[in-house]
């Protein structure tokens, strides 16, 4: 029961969270939502050198929405109600702002990593 309320409570800090609740994808969110002081510290020392992820809300939301769309860019801007064009420009500017290609994997989930410090740890 108390670990349901503490993922309502994180899931209340993200943005644009759908009002049905899934625990399987607030798992990450909520591993690091519990790091521990050294933890915290040892992921802002490998990610100080990166460029910030601070932009614009549409762009943070475009950000946000194709990493839930498992980087699918068809689906993306459906759900955005966009051409398809205009979400790769958009995922183009994003990485000209931040310095990452979240069209990559890996860097989305650098992307993802700073964007939950961002939101949850303040």
């Amino acid at each position: 029961y108390h670990a349901l309320g503490e993922l309502i409570h994180i899931s209340k800090a993200l943005p644009n969270q759908p009002k049905i609740y899934e625990y399987d994808k607030m798992i990450l969110p909520h591993l690091f939502y519990h790091l521990n002081e050294k933890a915290l510290t040892s992921i802002e020392q490998t990610l100080k050198n990166t460029k910030s992820i601070e932009m614009d809300q549409e762009l943070m939301n475009t950000a946000i929405e194709f990493l839930r769309n498992n980087l699918n860019v068809t689906d993306t801007a459906n759900r955005l109600h966009v051409h398809r064009n205009t979400l790769i420009y958009r995922l183009g500017k994003i990485k000209s702002i931040t310095g990452y290609d979240i069209k990559n994997f890996i860097e989305a989930t650098n992307f993802y990593l700073l964007y939950l410090k961002k939101i949850l740890i303040k």
